[in-house]
């Protein structure tokens, strides 16, 4: 038997399961929206500090990466000079007559890195970073890319 109590039951074989006895009224259709399809997805604002951050990096690391010349890094010197100051020897490098790169030296060291670590495929970084800050403005479930594959 149940013994009922301001709106809940408790189920004497269960003693731990207390369930509301009062239910509320289903609506009449579960699509509040007319003639409109209820899976629409979720749209999402853009991104904009996002987008120019990984715009502007991007652009910064293709032009550094276009200017590269190997002799702007201090990390491929060919070779220095000694120097004997207040008595103690160093090695100074010899500054080349290569022009510096466009970025300055941080965009030499970076693309020397990048190239030294990924080769070839360094290419991709700038143009992983300008897509990212293109779907950070656009959304990805709506880009002509992903269309096709849907």
């Amino acid at each position: 038997m149940r013994r009922e109590e301001r709106g809940i039951y408790i189920d004497p074989l269960s003693r731990y399961n207390c369930v509301k006895a009062l239910k509320m009224a289903k609506a009449a259709s579960s699509n509040s929206k007319d003639n409109t399809p209820s899976f629409e997805g979720p749209r999402y604002r853009p991104n904009w500090f996002g987008a120019l951050l990984c715009f502007g990096c991007g652009v910064l690391l293709l032009v550094a990466m276009l200017d590269y010349a190997p002799s702007q890094t201090e990390w491929m010197q060919q070779g220095g000079k000694s120097e004997v100051v207040n008595g103690v020897m160093r090695q100074v490098p010899v500054k080349t007559a290569t022009a510096p790169n466009l970025v300055g030296a941080v965009g030499a060291d970076v693309s020397f890195a990048n190239f030294a670590l990924l080769g070839g495929s360094a290419w991709l970084v700038p143009i992983f970073l300008l897509w990212m800050s293109y779907t950070y403005v656009r959304s990805a479930r709506r880009s002509l890319v992903f269309q096709p594959l849907s």
